[in-house]
């Protein structure tokens, strides 16, 4: 569709608006993909949600600019006599980052979806199709926007190698859309049809759904169009990968779907994997873990709790989150593959805090996590804004919370730890405790929630207070009446000495029992010990492969050996690359208490860092938000440093930033203007949708000038705006950049430089300053 408008629309203006002032051509190109055989068209409202409009200041206009598309779609679904044909809406991006990353709220962006939504359902659409979707977070909030206004919804993502330019899977994203009530999920835009096959085999692995595939042909304006051959050889492969849905994005004309249409005839596509009904996929927006009975337990970090620990509560209370984020990472590498979250402190906001929380440790952390809290009400937003699949922690049989909470499960896709206590506690002997599990088991699935969705706790109780036999038998029970189960096994040794001993002997216990997911602590080396052998014992360590990889090759720890404390230049370096604000600039205190110059400081702690995290980038190990946290705890650092830098090291020049006029994508220029500050450049930011003469404007007070383009209808003024430049000043240096350009685009238009990424773009500008000094 997009391909076909690009050659109507007037630069600097949002194509929907083709729906308003050329209804007529925007019915042509309907026709034109149903003629050639499309049994689906997308309508032009791929920008139309009111974010996205407000850009070019015509939100008021979101419903008319709606309502004319699908009336446009439908017409000439009408005229074509094919009632067969679905008109689907498109939903694109809203053009702005979410939090922590950016600044968009969660709330505003589901609003602006849920206002969208609204519109459509009112116009009739068949269905939705959530499109080039990068972020999980916004991909969420789509999806959710439609399913509450009662529209059936279909999800893809786009993706750059193996991830989204957010850094997100495609298991990962498989798993949260679906889970949430996606009818079908996939990719779309990204690559050619070959480049996708991998990305949507890994989603046919853990999809219960069908698996949607829209590959590009090429991008318009550019010249690099895939011919109709090799691109239908490209999407018979995807559908040899188990995609059940097929079509085109950028640069499909009509001709390569009625060439689609043609080689598809007799081919016998397969459907989406099914995993088996009792197993659990939880996962955060990289990472998944895969809990089914038999399986191997997983290791769910408990140190994330305020319940007992001073320190913690004070940092979550101040909003630092310095330890919060300090338990994460040490819990990680001490094994868990999920982390429990807990911000339950008396007198305080708790769904504030718990919101704080898992905004932190998602920085830190892109695997699965327990929501926990004692009123399940303070999860729902914090649930619907985590990025991934969550597990709420935990519902208790208790009504009408317990309903509630089973219904926020559901809206939300997320599973559901049930905890076996009611209004009168938890039964005190095994068949009570049952009989519980079956009750609530029953109510769950009378709400849309499937035995797969939960994991049954049956309550560890102190052992001074309740024998742990109770537990280990209702655990064994649970087990094998197909019930998945977890629990909180450090409860046992409260009150009591020697608690490790105690935890470790129910851990390995329970585990030789059936306990899927255990709540403990990662950083006990015992707890560990403990998993491993009660699998071994439990049958659930084939071969003892878990087993012997824990604990056959552990080296014995040399007595009273020395630590190694890193230098105060590696901490800044590894503070900077974690994105760790507090920790880099305490680093560099650290540093020049020490006696370190600052320029040492600045050139082999951040500006090494930086480089590092360059290389990250290109090597697909760092994505977008890395990037962005990296770059703030460079330029933090660099503010300390400046004054106390050399005159020739303060300041490395003045760069101009801007995104050409007509486009409002300003993602990567950010990024950019991020990077480039935190290598001691002076950014002039111009926005996005920048004039020509405001660009012109700023020219006597920069050393040069970058420009953006992510949109293949504004190329034109990406030429205009470089040619106004070198015109007004013919040495002055412009380099482009931006996802529809190339290096020889950028050679066609007179650029003295073209950049792929923000590293990249970081290395040049270096490059071209130290050239002309």
């Amino acid at each position: 569709m997009g391909t076909e408008l690009v050659r109507l629309q007037v630069p600097g203006r949002p194509v929907e608006l083709l729906n308003l002032e050329s209804g007529d051509a925007v019915e042509h190109v309907h026709t034109a993909y149903i003629k050639a055989g499309a049994r689906a068209i997308l309508t032009n409202t791929f920008g139309a949600n009111p974010l996205r409009l407000a850009a070019f200041g015509l939100e008021q206009k979101a419903r008319e600019i709606n309502e004319a598309a699908v009336r446009i779609a439908m017409k000439a679904r009408r005229e074509a006599e094919l009632p067969a044909v679905a008109v689907i809406a498109s939903m694109g991006p809203t053009g702005r980052l979410l939090k922590p990353v950016g600044d968009a709220r969660f709330d505003e962006v589901y609003e602006s979806y849920r206002m969208q939504a609204h519109i459509l359902a009112e116009a009739g659409v068949d269905g939705v199709l959530v499109e080039t979707m990068s972020d999980l977070a916004e991909a969420k909030a789509a999806v959710l926007a439609c399913k509450d206004e009662g529209l059936l919804v279909a999800a893809t993502m786009t993706f750059e190698g193996d991830r989204t330019p957010m850094g997100v899977s495609p298991e990962c994203a498989a798993i949260t859309l679906q889970s949430l009530g996606a009818l079908a999920v996939g990719a779309n835009c990204s690559s050619g049809p070959h480049e996708l096959v991998p990305v949507l085999k890994r989603m046919h692995r853990v999809s219960s759904v069908p698996l949607i595939a829209r590959p590009n042909a090429g991008v318009p304006g550019k010249n690099e169009l895939a011919d109709v051959q090799s691109w239908c050889d490209g999407a018979l492969s995807l559908l040899e990968a188990g995609v059940c849905v097929i079509g085109g994005c950028c640069g499909t004309t009509p001709a390569h779907i009625s060439a689609l249409r043609a080689a598809m005839r007799g081919f016998v596509v397969r459907p989406g994997a099914l995993p088996p009904e009792t197993a659990m996929l939880i996962c955060g927006f990289n990472r998944y873990v895969w809990i089914e009975p038999g399986g191997y337990p997983c290791l769910v970090g408990e140190r994330i709790n305020p319940a007992r620990k001073r320190a913690l509560r004070e940092d979550i209370l101040s909003g630092k989150m310095e330890v919060v984020r300090l338990e994460a990472r040490q819990q990680v590498a001490s094994g868990a593959e999920a982390l429990d979250l807990s911000a339950d402190i008396p007198g305080q906001n708790v769904t504030k805090l718990i919101g704080r929380v898992v905004e932190a440790v998602q920085t830190v952390w892109d695997g699965p996590c327990f929501l926990d809290s004692a009123c399940a009400g303070h999860l729902e937003s914090i649930a619907a804004e985590f990025r991934g699949r969550p597990v709420l922690n935990s519902l208790r049989f208790v009504e009408p919370a317990f309903s509630e909470g089973l219904r926020m499960a559901k809206r939300l896709g997320a599973c559901a730890v049930l905890l076996l206590s009611g209004t009168e506690g938890t039964p005190h002997i095994v068949e009570g405790r049952i009989r519980m599990a079956e009750d609530m088991l029953l109510k769950a699935e009378t709400m849309g929630l499937h035995r797969s969705d939960l994991l049954i706790d049956p309550a560890v109780l102190p052992a001074a207070i309740e024998s742990g036999s109770t537990f280990l038998e209702s655990v064994e029970l649970l087990a094998k009446r197909g019930f998945l189960t977890c629990g909180g096994v450090s409860n046992v040794s409260t009150g009591l000495p020697k608690r490790p001993a105690l935890n470790a002997a129910l851990i390995s216990t329970s585990v030789c029992r059936g306990l899927n997911a255990v709540i403990a602590d990662p950083c006990d080396e015992a707890a560990r010990d403990a998993i491993a052998a009660g699998a071994l014992l439990g049958g659930r360590d084939p071969g003892a492969k878990k087993y012997t990889e824990r604990l056959g090759s552990r080296a014995p720890e040399a007595a009273g050996a020395p630590s190694e404390e890193a230098p105060s230049i590696q901490r800044v370096k590894r503070a900077v690359l974690s994105g760790d604000v507090s920790g880099a600039l305490e680093s560099v205190g650290v540093a020049l208490q020490e006696g370190l110059k600052p320029e040492e400081i600045l050139n082999e702690g951040i500006t090494s860092a930086m480089a590092e995290a360059g290389r990250l980038f290109e090597e697909k190990k760092f994505f977008i938000p890395n990037l962005l946290l990296a770059a703030e705890a460079a330029k933090a650092c660099l503010e300390v440093l400046r004054p106390k830098l050399g005159k020739a090291t303060r300041g490395r020049g003045t760069v101009a930033m801007a995104t050409v006029e007509g486009d409002i994508h300003d993602v990567g220029k950010n990024i950019v203007c991020a990077v480039l500050e935190s290598r001691g450049f002076r950014v002039v930011d111009l926005g996005k949708s920048v004039p020509v003469e405001k660009v012109l404007e700023v020219l006597p007070s920069v050393d040069l000038v970058g420009l953006s383009s992510l949109m293949t209808t504004t190329l034109p003024a990406m030429e205009r705006t470089l040619k106004a430049i070198k015109a007004r000043c013919p040495s002055m240096k412009v380099i482009v950049g931006g996802g529809v350009l190339t290096a020889e685009y950028a050679a066609s238009i007179g650029a003295d430089g073209y950049a792929e990424n923000a590293a990249g773009a970081a290395e040049l500008v270096c490059s071209l300053f130290r050239r002309s000094t």
